[in-house]
């Protein structure tokens, strides 16, 4: 296996690539997942979307957002999913993808305020409840396995995390200041 040559511009421009695109995946992500709810497919057009952004990195002018530059890739992405998946009974209108692009955009601007006022709300909840999140979304254990291993019904585990998604969404509302509107 040949030895990796630190000094190749291949290199520096991986180091490069990975210190702008760490910081901004999650919002990449997010934004993605607003446009397309289905998982599966959101984490297709998330990885094309990737490795757009690497192959076209050398076209990346430095020093401008690269989040807008990301989140415009993506926005390709998605559109081109949308053509590919046109037989699909959903589809949105080209109006009705510029209302969500724009909330998109509101949303990508608030992103890292309300993760932070979130991480502090879980971090508030009682060590059963802390648990019952990682469980659920850090460890992505289904509900059926928490319920054994819990020694209770999923019917229950539903209705506790119900509960614990209330907490959180009352919190994260008043740590910024939010009126609750479904409340």
């Amino acid at each position: 296996m040949p030895k990796e040559d630190k000094n190749s511009p291949v290199h520096h421009n991986a180091e490069s690539f990975l210190r702008q695109i760490t910081p901004v995946q999650g919002k990449v992500f997010a934004y993605i997942i607003s446009r397309w709810p289905n998982r599966a497919d959101a984490e297709e057009i998330m990885q094309e979307t990737m490795t757009t952004l690497w192959s076209k990195y050398d076209d990346y002018e430095q020093g401008t957002d690269f989040l807008a530059w990301a989140v415009t890739v993506a926005k390709y992405k998605i559109m081109s999913w949308r053509k590919k998946k046109a037989h699909q009974a959903l589809q949105f209108n080209e109006e009705a993808m510029k209302v969500l692009d724009n909330r998109s955009n509101e949303f990508l601007k608030r992103y890292d305020t309300r993760i932070g006022a979130l991480k502090e709300c879980i971090e508030k909840l009682t060590k059963s409840d802390k648990t019952l999140i990682e469980l659920k979304y850090f460890k992505e254990l289904p509900v059926k396995r928490i319920s054994i291993r819990y020694g209770i019904t999923p019917r229950a585990v539903y209705k506790t995390l119900s509960r614990v998604h209330s907490l959180l969404m009352r919190c994260v509302r008043r740590n910024l200041g939010e009126v609750a509107v479904h409340e």
